[in-house]
């Protein structure tokens, strides 16, 4: 395809029409053909991305179609239907399909026949049982033998014979490879140091081509990392299957899987084992049917080995995985101590237990591929329907229009029906549907539906500009915010139901928030229950004198709130202190209430990076100005700086019934915010306090990270202190929550808040719940396990755990 040149037609006019009826395969010749790939990618984008949600996400029953997409073959969508954790790709066959448990049927000999061989019996293996119903909808039948009746509707054979009774006969050697032959998995152990019936495992494997070594030494325990190679991919980099919400039966184990701040790439993929046995795989290693599950660095040849082997392909349809002693798979008091609480060997279990699944629903992948895309292309749409709504100017800004749920942060509502809407009207869910509510729907500034409108739009706010390209970084406006409506349903269903996408680079793509959606209404009930269980009891967090201002951010709170102020009788606020004042200007809140000299009697800013405060010189020069980093050493030296009357009252008394001197004090260090906070407040009490949230930890967890020479700048995530901590710190000052919102909190003194007659104290839990929320990390799947789904005790566990790893050796408070 030729582009147009300078003054020929613009070259939207001619790919919208083209690009709108292309296939997958008409899309990747644009791709490679065209010569202004990057204005037309964007396009293609939204064109790929709409046929993958209309048939696929939209269209429930073609969910075997919609599977096949997350070969790693389907590289349009970036591997949009994985799921990332623990910095590695882990498989995901289905969006659609992470809220079901796939049915699983395991058969193992009994244990009157195999005594400690039988995994559906024996109680040594009753963790692995557990994890195993966690998360497949599993059933667990044990046979004296094998038979083709027996194992005809099995999905997994289990077989251990080394304390059988006898060994398996010939007929049953022939069942095991028949059942493979059929598409089944067979787990097979081959010890060798010692039997009961004299078969050393030889009849379990002899069809594989392994031969054990009779009596053969017990080896030593190692630990060693899974294989990544070719052939491996959905036994050691995948899974594990299952919904999130249904790992809650399994303790610990599922909690660091389902975490990628718990769990490191390394220990996800680590294999421990104790006492294998050598055998012969020169066979089955040679031609290729068999393949090392580790990497070890034991000394190994294809004659004497004793690692596990993954035979991906047996008979031409089953899979067989083959070790010689089941201590990985086994309960810790079993045996010699077995090791099933290590997290990689339950997640090779897991996909094992996976493995028969991935092969029926992932073949035939190019004629599933090719079938739906050729329905999907078949319907006619409008640029208006794929180009606005898509991904043309949303997602594609910030580069996200392909992006998943990964450890990147979040912003917008945690409560998934509060982004959802039905022509406009909130959802009944949406706890802000009936009264209004600072962050209700119609307080956004929504984009228009046309897309010619929208990106006019978008110039005339300076948030574009002509030269604009999608990879280039984008930030929306914080009051209000800007959302576009997307519509979720089909175009002929009436009424239309819309998804409200907010314009930033951690706001979620339209697939994920359709999932959190669906995950949310099968839940609600406990949903909700958990959430008013959280509550502290505080005033209801609709904030509606600040929706009447649109005051969404603390730019627009802390000036609406000093207008309040003055209207209801009060003196003008004019005395401040700004701790990490930056520029002065760009996103501070107490930019307007410092701009006008004569509005200001004492104004005192603080700032360590040198290049901000020439800047801050020379915009605000009546106010004083600090050249220093914030610490708690050097709290005494800012309130040095301060006037005598402004320091002659310090902490609260239980007789004070005069108003703190202090008009403001905001405090934003991206650092340890509320050790500097609470420190200076000690010193000198303030009407109001302006503090940026850590809205990475949830309420009722209270999080804090202290001050520390080893904090550097610019920090990791997280930095400052959550909302609960904050809440709860600020009540020993008489400080109260008046408004929260996007990240930040400002406080009112008992006294002020009284004559402002706003609500308060705000409960933090509802506030949590209503507000928009912004953080670099975690993810929005997180955050909302740790803020109504999982169990607190649990949260507070696996919270501590991330936030350990995250900072190593920074010092923290934590506390529920």
């Amino acid at each position: 395809m030729e582009s147009a040149g300078a003054g020929d037609v613009d070259f939207r006019a001619v790919l919208i029409p083209v690009i709108s009826r292309a296939d997958a395969h008409e899309l990747a010749k644009v791709q490679t053909a065209c010569r202004m790939w990057r204005e037309a990618d964007v396009l293609v984008q939204g064109r790929w991305m709409q046929l993958l949600l209309r048939d696929f996400l939209q269209d429930w029953g073609g969910a075997s179609r919609y599977r096949a997409l997350a070969q790693p073959q389907c590289q349009r969508c970036n591997r949009l239907f994985w799921a990332q954790r623990r910095g590695a790709f882990r498989r995901c066959p289905c969006v659609a399909w992470r809220d079901a448990r796939p049915s699983l049927t395991i058969v193992s000999l009994n244990l009157e026949r195999c005594a400690d061989g039988s995994f559906c019996e024996w109680s040594g293996f009753s963790a692995a049982r557990a994890a195993t119903t966690a998360l497949f909808q599993v059933q667990f039948r044990s046979v004296p033998e094998l038979s083709d009746a027996a194992l005809e509707t099995a999905d997994l054979v289990f077989l251990h014979t080394t304390s059988a009774k006898r060994a398996l006969s010939a007929a049953e050697q022939a069942t095991l490879s028949r059942f493979c032959s059929r598409g089944g998995t067979a787990v097979l152990n081959c010890f060798s140091a010692w039997t009961v019936n004299g078969g050393w495992g030889k009849e379990l494997v002899k069809f594989l081509g392994i031969f054990p070594e009779p009596s053969a030494k017990f080896g030593a325990g190692y630990a060693t990392k899974l294989s990544t190679a070719k052939g491996l991919e959905d036994l050691c980099l995948a899974g594990p299957w299952g919904a999130p919400h249904a790992y809650q039966s399994w303790s610990s184990i599922l909690r660091a899987m389902r975490s990628e701040a718990v769990l490191s790439n390394d220990e996800a993929r680590c294999f421990i084992n104790l006492g294998e046995t050598n055998f012969n795989a020169w066979l089955p290693l040679e031609s290729g049917d068999a393949i090392p599950v580790c990497t070890s660095g034991l000394q190994e040849s294809p004659l004497s080995r004793k690692t596990p082997l993954w035979f991906p392909k047996v008979n031409g349809a089953g899979q067989a995985f083959l070790c010689s002693n089941l201590h990985w798979l086994a309960d810790p008091q079993a045996w010699h101590g077995g090791m099933i609480r290590s997290e990689g060997n339950v997640i090779l279990w897991l996909n094992i237990c996976a493995a028969r699944h991935l092969r029926a629903e992932l073949s035939d992948l190019g004629e599933a591929l090719h079938g739906a895309l050729h329905t999907a292309a078949a319907v006619e749409l409008s640029p208006a329907g794929w180009c606005a709504r898509g991904f043309d100017i949303a997602d594609a800004i910030g580069g996200k229009c392909c992006r998943q749920d990964i450890d990147g942060g979040f912003y917008g509502f945690l409560i998934p029906p509060r982004s959802f809407s039905l022509n406009g009207v909130p959802h009944e869910l949406d706890s802000c549907s009936v009264s209004a509510c600072l962050f209700s729907l119609k307080t956004f500034r929504t984009l228009s539906d046309d897309p010619v409108e929208a990106m006019s739009e978008l110039l005339q706010m300076g948030l574009l500009s002509p030269e604009w390209r999608p990879d280039l970084p984008f930030l929306g406006p914080t009051s209000p915010i800007l959302v576009d409506m997307v519509r979720v349903n089909g175009p002929r269903d009436d009424p239309p139901i819309f998804y409200h996408r907010f314009f930033h680079d951690h706001a979620e793509v339209v697939p994920q928030a359709l999932w959190e959606y669906s995950h949310y209404i099968s839940q609600s009930s406990s949903f909700a229950a958990a959430l008013a269980a959280r509550r502290s009891g505080g005033a209801p967090c609709e904030q509606r004198e600040a929706a009447l201002e649109v005051a969404m951010a603390d730019t627009t709170a802390l000036p609406w709130l000093a207008q309040r102020w003055v209207l209801t009788g009060n003196s003008r606020l004019d005395t401040f202190v700004n701790i990490g004042a930056r520029d002065g200007v760009h996103e501070d809140p107490l930019h307007p209430l410092l701009s006008n000299p004569a509005d200001v009697r004492f104004a005192l800013a603080v700032e360590m990076d040198l290049e901000f405060c020439e800047q801050h010189a020379r915009n605000l020069p009546h106010v004083e100005l600090l050249c220093m980093r914030a610490t708690k050493a050097t709290v005494p030296d800012i309130v040095a700086r301060l006037p005598e009357w402004l320091r002659g009252q310090k902490r609260p008394a239980a007789d004070l019934s005069s108003l703190p001197r202090l008009d403001v004090l905001k405090v934003d260090l991206d650092g340890a915010d509320c050790d500097l906070a609470a420190l200076f407040l000690w010193k000198v009490l303030a009407k109001f306090v302006v503090m940026e949230v850590c809205d990475a930890v949830p309420p009722p967890l209270r999080f804090n990270l202290h001050d520390d020479e080893r904090l550097v700048w610019p920090p990791k995530a997280p930095w400052g202190c959550s909302l609960s901590y904050q809440v709860q710190l600020m009540k020993q000052f008489d400080l109260q929550l008046v408004w929260y919102g996007a990240g930040n909190a400002i406080f009112a003194h008992r006294l002020a808040a009284h004559l402002l007659g706003l609500p308060s104290p705000l409960d933090e839990v509802d506030c949590y719940a209503k507000s928009v929320l912004m953080t670099m990390w975690p993810s929005g799947r997180t955050l909302r396990r740790w803020f109504y789904e999982d169990n607190l005790n649990d949260t507070f566990i696996e919270v501590r755990a991330a936030l350990t790893k995250r900072l190593g050796n920074l010092p923290f408070t934590l506390e529920m």
